[in-house]
């Protein structure tokens, strides 16, 4: 490359910085190879960048610098979190590296103070993206345990866009892949670490509380959702944070269900203010207005909905469209369509299993069983249920159980109806009986619910019982179980006392009553 080009690229990027355009003045000192100048301009503009995810221009500007300027701390951290909001994670772990490893040769001053926060909150997400949860939250706790905090201000606090496009927020890696119950106590330590430094009104804060709404959702915990929510609405809207702003709203909406249109339209509007209106955001909103139409019996706009979704060419779920996929599979039930929503249900689910997507993976176990239930196949269903339950036990879900637009209660009630009958023994077993009491209250079926009936008696009786409803004696009862003959007395002795029963046979015909 010539002197006299080198020149004119100069000349170019300098008019441009004159005129105020940064962005377009940074490739001309590249190609000028003023590196210098070119990475001073990267890092002016780079939490713009950063705020609005626009990481593919800001990746290929990086890859020109020679490796002098690539190795810095500072620009290693940016091309960190270029690589991390761009899915590309392989890298993230050598970069911490050689960024710990520069920044332990630099002196103790207020940049490098600055880039080792940076460092400690890069850590952070990378446990998250990582699926190291426990990392995560141990990294957290430290942090919500330091005493005092430095005076700087990182990337994190110009409002980095942090959420992919996730609905609910907690769906993804800020749920921990939906694995609600440790999502929990890593936003408990989140909390903490917010009030005890003042970081109310900070950007990250916006995620915090509208993660911390959804959380509280679907604990069935309303008034602290909605407080959460329209602290997250107030934040995100200040910092114009879209991906904390669509969660928390909807959150509102929900709980707000007589006006839950009308927030969801204004939002709508919200978007159209911020030129958003053709955003994969207003379309996530779009696919809220149609869950809430298809539960009220609306069918209106449904046709345009599916015809902007392209679905028939996702060769793929995206994680992304994850709640999309749920809505259509929804119409299609509304439409009677079950062939159809099975066969995306069950493509949903292949792909949650595999990535580990845990409120994906009991969603659609629900809808599954629902689809089952409406083509009259009740094993299927309640095995489907069964699964839904046992997952939401294991994960602490409440909410979800009524939340997902269709009547559950003709589901519950089926479900009872066999458990209650202890005709299939193996389904009573799966969840513990405060957990099942919870999911019903939210239901609404819970007076279905014969308590006695299903948990008077224990594990051990229960299998007892069944042999003893087979035909099998004592001594062939006590050999199955590797018991004594004795135990076995002991066992139905204390099953014909719970169950009034004055022996084997009227046992055997309260069991199936």
């Amino acid at each position: 490359m010539t002197d006299e080009y080198k020149s004119l690229h100069e000349k170019a990027c300098q008019w441009f910085i004159k005129h105020g355009h940064k962005e377009e003045a940074i490739q001309y000192a590249l190609t000028a190879e003023n590196y210098e100048l070119a990475t001073n301009l990267i890092l002016s503009i780079v939490s713009n960048l950063l705020r609005r995810r626009e990481v593919t221009t800001l990746q290929k500007w990086l890859h020109q610098l020679p490796s002098s300027f690539i190795e810095r701390p500072d620009i290693l951290i940016v091309l960190t979190w270029a690589e991390m909001l761009a899915g590309k994670y392989e890298n993230v772990n050598l970069f911490l590296g050689k960024i710990n490893s520069a920044l332990q040769r630099e002196p103790q001053q207020e940049r490098t103070i600055r880039l080792k926060e940076e460092v400690g909150v890069l850590e952070n997400f990378n446990a998250l993206l990582m699926g190291d949860y426990e990392l995560a939250i141990k990294l957290l706790m430290k942090l919500a345990e330091r005493q005092t905090m430095p005076d700087v201000k990182i990337w994190l606090d110009y409002g980095i866009e942090l959420n992919p496009g996730e609905l609910p927020f907690i769906r993804g890696f800020y749920g921990m892949n939906g694995r609600l119950n440790q999502t929990y106590q890593f936003h408990q330590f989140y909390d903490v670490f917010i009030e005890k430094n003042h970081y109310h009104e900070s950007a990250y804060a916006a995620y915090q509380r509208a993660a911390f709404s959804e959380i509280h959702y679907q604990k069935n915990h309303d008034h602290l959702a909605l407080k959460h929510a329209e602290t997250a609405i107030r934040l995100a809207k200040s910092f114009r944070l879209v991906g904390a702003y669509i969660p928390a709203i909807i959150i509102k909406a929900k709980i707000n269900q007589n006006e839950a249109i009308e927030i969801l339209h204004l939002a709508k509007e919200y978007l159209t203010q911020l030129n958003l209106q053709s955003s994969y955001w207003s379309q996530l909103l779009s696919a809220q207005i149609i869950q809430f139409e298809l539960a009220r019996g609306e069918m209106k706009k449904v046709d345009k909905w599916v015809e902007s979704c392209r679905f028939q060419e996702l060769a793929e779920i995206p994680p992304n469209r994850e709640f999309e996929i749920l809505v259509y599979i929804l119409l299609l039930m509304k439409e009677k369509k079950y062939g159809q929503a099975e066969h995306w249900a069950l493509r949903l689910l292949n792909q949650a299993e595999k990535s580990g997507r845990i409120m994906t993976r009991l969603e659609t176990h629900l809808y599954l069983a629902e689809v089952f239930r409406r083509v009259d196949n009740s094993f299927e269903s309640i095995n489907q249920l069964t699964q839904a339950l046992k997952l939401g036990e294991e994960h602490g879900y409440l909410r979800i159980f009524s939340d997902v637009s269709f009547d559950s209660k003709p589901l519950f009630k089926q479900y009872l109806q066999v458990k209650n009958k202890r005709s299939q023994l193996d389904i009573m077993t799966v969840v513990s009986k405060e957990y099942l009491a919870s999911v019903l209250q939210v239901v609404g079926v819970y007076d279905k619910y014969d308590e006695s009936k299903v948990h008077a008696l224990t594990t051990r009786e229960l299998e007892v019982l069944q042999l003893l409803s087979k035909g099998l004696s004592n001594k062939e009862i006590a050999a199955k179980l590797v018991l004594s003959e004795g135990t076995v007395k002991i066992h139905l002795n204390r099953i014909y006392s719970k169950l009034g029963a004055k022996g084997r046979v009227e046992a055997i015909q309260k069991m199936n009553k």
